[in-house]
């Protein structure tokens, strides 16, 4: 496994004097949205607005989105409690970000969608997009760009899907089998994706309300540097707690989730 960055294994990681950062705006902001107070209705309408269910030109429809939407009223209530700890250690964690991170942060997707771009087959940036984000899991960005660009070669060159990307068995020939038929034109951009894939697809593709959730992005919130797996409830809480804070530091979900992303990790690599 690699490192964990600024997160050190096996506790709650919280910046030192920011333990109850901002504690009493974010109660205020979250207490309707998660127990059903003066706001009420579902979590994600008011803490994750979602898209309208027409598909998008830059993301999939909201029924293709990996049950991103959450009830509140299904919510435990230590389920509730542990969203309100995540959001209020983002924030923290958004206050301790550099510039420097947080430049790269906002800068992350745009570059993502160039890198897409370049390695395009005609002008199809959304089919590149989705050849690497089924190509993602377990990848540097590095190693996930060159394996993105050999298989779009070879789709354009009518070679064979080459042996490239992921090498973790659990998964590699179920995501090296979604990318092929998306480099071949054989399966749509959007289709076939995971809540992560899915969202790390709309996010280069331009959609800033999403968030895509890693390992990374979990081990951030949560505070557990041991985080490997997201499951996918906790993958939907996990998001909950990215937009309710990117509304409080005044960011788009997405790009909050990057700039975090670089600074928990100390690269934008």
């Amino acid at each position: 496994m690699r490192s964990v960055g600024r997160l050190s294994s096996g506790r709650q990681f919280l910046p030192n004097g920011v333990r109850s950062v901002l504690p009493t705006r974010i109660d205020h902001d979250l207490r309707g949205r998660l127990r059903g107070g003066p706001v009420g209705g579902p979590l994600m309408t008011e803490v994750c607005p979602l898209q309208s269910p027409e598909r998008s030109a830059t993301g999939p429809s909201t029924a293709d989105r990996g049950g991103a939407a959450v009830d509140a009223s299904r919510l435990s209530a230590a389920h509730v409690a542990e969203i309100r700890r995540m959001t209020r250690r983002l924030v923290a964690l958004h206050a301790e970000t550099s510039p420097a991170d947080l430049a790269d942060g906002l800068a992350w997707y745009d570059r993502a969608q160039a890198a897409a771009r370049d390695m395009a087959i005609g002008d199809d940036v959304a089919r590149a997009a989705a050849v690497i984000a089924h190509l993602s899991p377990r990848q540097t960005w590095a190693q996930n760009v060159a394996a993105a660009a050999r298989m779009l070669q070879a789709a354009e060159s009518g070679e064979d899907c080459p042996a490239v990307g992921i090498t973790d068995p659990r998964c590699a020939v179920d995501q090296r089998t979604k990318a092929w038929l998306a480099a071949t034109g054989a399966a749509a951009p959007d289709a076939n994706h995971g809540p992560k894939t899915g969202a790390f697809w709309a996010n280069i593709m331009g959609d800033t309300g999403r968030v895509c959730v890693d390992s990374w992005a979990a081990r951030a919130a949560t505070g557990d540097a041991t985080v490997t797996n997201v499951s996918p409830a906790l993958y939907r809480r996990v998001e909950a707690a990215y937009v309710a804070a990117a509304r409080i530091v005044g960011l788009a979900p997405r790009d909050l989730q990057a700039a975090v992303w670089v600074h928990v990790r100390g690269a934008a690599d």
